[in-house]
């Protein structure tokens, strides 16, 4: 990123050295695109209920599972002795946690990577091409406090980024009981290329789990054109259906169509399902852009797992745009 300087840690001595920030501290190779799953992790409370469950997700189908912890570059002020210091310790700590995992899911592919720089810069900076981001969101008094990181990391991603709540009454760290009991996966639609991307991200998400995918078009349902007012509905979710089924042949997929305001209506269809999906946007031609009203409250207010997938250039149909011909 520019005018950010990553460090990253490692080495006997406990050093702060500037190195490739891609270097992996446990296995000392970078992370491989389109196989990771990223943590952002700081052995918070959040943190850990998002570990949690990006190991219940990869129990499916196993890839790699990367730990990622990021001093904050505003520590340097503190001297290069204190950094250290942190630096060691944060180290320990990711091994610590390294080690439980390892001993806990043997067969599940993890490692970690320590580096200093600006938390956001540095986690975006991380996000391989077809991999995920699993974000705890830190419970608060106000949706605002509970919105505002995760709603600034979803904005920028170039990956799907999952935001998992941490109930305030379960054990510090761990996911409510009811929450993994939940099953099923619903994503939200509205037509725009973003939702449509969502659908095929949940569409693989229920494919995943071999569970239900319910495409839910929350809002008017009347047709601004002024034809049959449950037509144009009808047809978003029947084209999102498509491409689901055509991705994913054997996936239960359900058709739902519900007036109302969008945000209340996914909050409660989502309310007994393992997990919701929308799409956003995203940060657009304006750095620092954020989430929609609909993906904001969703980010703040969910109960359980939510996937946020930022609009990405075109996503190509099979049945719909085939491939040109070759010269």
């Amino acid at each position: 990123m520019p005018g950010t300087e990553p460090r990253t840690h490692r080495g006997e001595s406990d050093q702060v050295t500037e190195q490739e920030p891609t270097l992996n501290l446990t296995t000392g190779t970078a992370a491989p695109a389109g196989t990771t799953t990223t943590v952002a992790w700081n052995g918070s409370a959040s943190s850990r209920a998002a570990l949690l469950w990006a190991i219940e997700r990869e129990r499916s189908a196993p890839g790699l599972l990367l730990l990622l912890t990021v001093l904050d570059e505003a520590y340097r002020g503190f001297g290069a002795a204190a950094l250290n210091e942190l630096a060691v310790a944060a180290r320990q700590a990711l091994q610590a946690e390294i080690d439980w995992i390892r001993a806990t899911e043997p067969s599940l592919p993890v490692t970690s990577l320590l580096l200093e720089g600006n938390p956001d810069d540095m986690i975006l900076a991380h996000c391989v091409p077809g991999s995920m981001l699993v974000l705890g969101r830190r419970e608060g008094r106000s949706p605002l406090q509970r919105w505002s990181r995760a709603a600034r990391l979803a904005s920028r991603a170039p990956v799907p980024v999952s935001v998992v709540p941490t109930a305030e009454a379960s054990t510090p760290g761990d996911i409510p009981g009811e929450v993994l009991q939940r099953s099923g996966v619903i994503v939200g639609v509205d037509g725009s290329p973003a939702s449509r991307q969502a659908c095929l991200t949940a569409a693989a998400e229920a494919h995943r789990r071999q569970e239900t995918l319910d495409i839910v078009y929350a809002g008017p349902v009347a047709d601004p054109v002024g034809t049959d007012d449950a037509a144009l509905p009808r047809a978003i979710v029947n084209d999102c259906a498509q491409e689901a089924l055509f991705a994913h042949p054997a996936l239960t997929v359900r058709r739902r169509f519900v007036p109302g305001p969008a945000a209340p209506v996914l909050l409660r269809l989502a309310q007994d399902k393992a997990l919701l999906v929308i799409g956003s946007r995203g940060r657009g031609a304006v750095a620092g852009f954020l989430l929609g009203s609909v993906s904001r409250a969703l980010v703040a207010n969910a109960t359980g797992p939510l996937i946020v997938v930022t609009e990405m250039p075109s996503v190509p149909d099979p049945a719909r745009d085939p491939a040109p011909d070759s010269d």
